[in-house]
C-alpha cells in the first residue's frame, strides 16, 4: 500500500481541539453580536425614556447603558426583554465558552 492509498485519520486529539475551538469561536461570535444588540437595544430605550443628550452620555458611560437601563425599563414599562438580552445573553456565552475550555483544556489557541 502506498502512501496515496492510505486514508488521512485526523487524530482524536486534534478532533477534541477543534471542537474545542468551535465552542469558544461560538462563544466569541455570539458575545459580540447578542452584546452589540443589547447595547443598541439598551440605548435606544434611554433614548426614548430621557432624550438625546442622556443617550449621550450613557454611551460614554458604558456601564450605565448596560447594566442599569434594563433594570429601569423592567420597572417602568414591566418589559423583560432587554434584561433577558443583557444577562441572558452573557450567561449563555459563558456556558459555551465554558464547554470549550473544559472540553478542550487549557491550551488558548484560537482558530
Amino acid at each position: 500500500m502506498t502512501l496515496i492509498d492510505e486514508p488521512i485519520k485526523p487524530q482524536p486529539n486534534q478532533q477534541k481541539k477543534f471542537v474545542c475551538r468551535i465552542l469558544r469561536n461560538l462563544g466569541n461570535f455570539l458575545g459580540l453580536v447578542l452584546g452589540l444588540w443589547a447595547f443598541i437595544l439598551n440605548l435606544s430605550i434611554i433614548y426614548s425614556k430621557w432624550g438625546p443628550i442622556a443617550a449621550i452620555f450613557s454611551f460614554v458611560g458604558f456601564p450605565f447603558t448596560v447594566f442599569i437601563a434594563p433594570v429601569i425599563f423592567i420597572f417602568t414599562d414591566g418589559i423583560w426583554f432587554p434584561f433577558i438580552l443583557a444577562y441572558g445573553s452573557s450567561t449563555l456565552i459563558w456556558i459555551i465558552k465554558a464547554a470549550g475550555w473544559r472540553y478542550g483544556g487549557d491550551d488558548d489557541e484560537v482558530l
